[in-house]
């Protein structure tokens, strides 16, 4: 029980706290989000998702947690190309227990406020 409470918390908290403004940069040898520098050969692969009515990059790593950066105003097309040259792009990502899980949980108590 203490497991998901704690799911429920963090996806509350994530989705209640608007996103900072942050910097990232992509170059050809990696990626900079966030003031930490991503080197191409630890990415392992990418894809688009849009949620809560944002279009965001999310980057698979060979080992951690998933790097997930907003595209704003920036054009999906060019970040697609630019990133496509160094890693895989997958239209549709593997999902694991966890995302899973994380989906049922999302779909069971909606943390979207009605428009």
């Amino acid at each position: 029980m203490v497991a998901v409470l704690s799911i429920v918390f963090f996806i509350y908290v994530t989705s209640t706290v608007p996103p900072e403004d942050i910097e990232h940069k992509i170059t050809n040898l990696g990626i900079e989000s966030a003031g930490h520098y991503y080197r191409w050969e630890e990415l392992f692969e990418f894809w688009f998702e849009g949620r809560w009515g944002q279009e965001m990059i999310v980057i698979r790593p060979l080992a951690g947690s998933l790097i997930t950066i907003l595209l704003g105003e920036t054009k999906k097309e060019k970040v697609r190309e630019l990133i496509a040259s160094h890693i895989p792009f997958r239209e549709e990502p593997q999902k694991s227990w966890v995302d899973n899980a994380a989906t049922w949980l999302t779909e069971k108590i909606p943390l979207d406020k009605p428009s």
